[in-house]
């Protein structure tokens, strides 16, 4: 029996961003539905793919303020992407990566909202 082929490099890169991006999608969906707030509806509407940053820079302790912080978080997610990307990309079990990232991220992504709801 022929194995199955990887996924060329476009579909990869696709698959990670979907892994990383797609809790806090929800969760961002789930706030426009839920919350009342004009306001706070439209920060989550512009922030939501930053979001995977937020954890790792509290735990670190950095500090940033004004266009730096929208910057910073930016990168970390970014981060994640490529790490998800070329942990997946070269091995064999991409699937089994792909899934425990996504189970990582949505582990992520509830922390981040509880975070921030308090």
């Amino acid at each position: 029996m022929k194995s199955l082929q990887h996924p060329k490099a476009w579909a990869m890169i696709g698959w990670s961003v979907l892994v990383v991006e797609l809790p806090f999608l929800v969760g961002m969906g789930l706030v426009q539905a839920l919350v009342r707030c004009a306001h706070c509806r439209g920060v989550w509407l512009t922030f939501w793919p930053l979001l995977p940053g937020a954890i790792p820079s509290y735990v670190f302790g950095a500090r940033f303020g004004g266009w730096r912080f929208p910057v910073a978080l930016g990168v970390i997610a970014l981060g994640f992407v490529a790490g998800l990307f070329f942990l997946s990309y070269r091995s064999r079990f991409w699937r089994l990566i792909l899934m425990v990232g996504g189970l990582l991220f949505c582990l992520l992504a509830a922390v981040t909202h509880a975070l921030i709801a308090t």
